[in-house]
């Protein structure tokens, strides 16, 4: 797993491993499964599966929200939100 317990009155969780190395890809999956391409965004293909009024829109979409998941680890999120609060004291 990506976390170890730490026992004791001072315990709780650590990262197994540094968040250089956890991507977001990672901690999606833990949660939700693997990724799964959606091919449609409606309930019901009304294109019947041959030519999607979208072109390859979705094609291009999941790709490159996969690519951003694999590629971005935790520990860039992280830096991010510590300039989010930092913003917000200006």
């Amino acid at each position: 797993g990506i976390v170890r317990p730490l026992r004791g009155p001072k315990g709780g969780f650590k990262l197994s491993k540094s968040p250089d190395k956890i991507t977001l890809l990672e901690i999606y999956e833990i949660f939700d499964g693997k990724l799964e391409v959606s091919q449609c965004l409606l309930g019901s293909r009304i294109c019947g599966g041959e030519h999607c009024f979208l072109g390859n829109l979705l094609d291009h979409a999941n790709f490159q929200v996969k690519k951003y998941l694999e590629e971005t680890p935790v520990s860039k999120v992280s830096s991010l939100g510590n300039f989010m609060e930092e913003k917000k004291k200006d």
